[in-house]
């Protein structure tokens, strides 16, 4: 049986702490999730579902190097799964991860395997892929101007 959102919301909130329900900046409804790190679900109509979590030491005034490491990760999709890096929408002032799930192709597993692979992407963010991608840049930026990398994204 396929999923609504109202199923998805009452998935997560039987699965995690919720600590708050709040208005976005944008007027949704958001709920605010507890667990390894926090997350924010908002209902954007009756079959999509979009999960966010900030990174507390990035903000979106962040360097433009950092932006397009942030923007090839998104693209490649290895780092970001079905996610990608975007100003947090709950408007942090973060960068977050934010993944916008269809629901009517999923049932419950796969609703719930979804929400795995968007936790496993942030906690690999958090743990070290935004240290590796800061320290790249930092790298880069400190590299003599004669040694610039060059970077073709593919479509």
């Amino acid at each position: 049986m396929t999923m609504n959102s109202t199923d998805a919301l009452a998935t997560l909130i039987a699965s995690f702490d919720m600590e708050s329900a709040v208005i976005d900046g944008s007027g949704n409804l958001a709920y605010e999730f507890l667990g390894d790190f926090e997350f924010a679900a908002i209902e954007v109509n009756n079959e999509t579902v979009r999960l966010s979590a900030a990174f507390d030491d990035v903000n979106v005034d962040c360097s433009f190097a950092l932006k397009r490491r942030l923007l090839e990760a998104s693209i490649m999709g290895v780092e970001t799964g079905f996610g990608c890096m975007a100003p947090d929408p709950m408007q942090s002032g973060k960068i977050a991860l934010v993944d916008t799930i269809q629901l009517a192709e999923l049932d419950e597993d796969d609703f719930k395997i979804r929400m795995v692979d968007f936790m496993l992407h942030v906690e690999y963010w958090r743990s070290e892929g935004m240290e590796r991608a800061i320290e790249t840049v930092e790298a880069q930026m400190s590299a003599p101007s004669g040694s610039d990398e060059h970077t073709m994204i593919r479509a």
